[in-house]
């Protein structure tokens, strides 16, 4: 039987786009970086 732990953050200094475009002329491909605020994971597998 095997066990594995597994962990991990991902955005780890939780970096976002602070300056979207607003109004109807913004420009919609204006968009970079991470989408996602930081987040935290962890997971567990047992085989036999």
């Amino acid at each position: 039987m095997n066990l594995q732990v597994n962990a991990g953050i991902q955005n780890i200094f939780n970096a976002y786009q602070n300056d979207f475009d607003k109004g109807p002329d913004r420009d919609s491909g204006y968009i970079y970086g991470p989408s996602l605020p930081r987040s935290f994971f962890a997971g567990v597998k047992i085989s036999y």
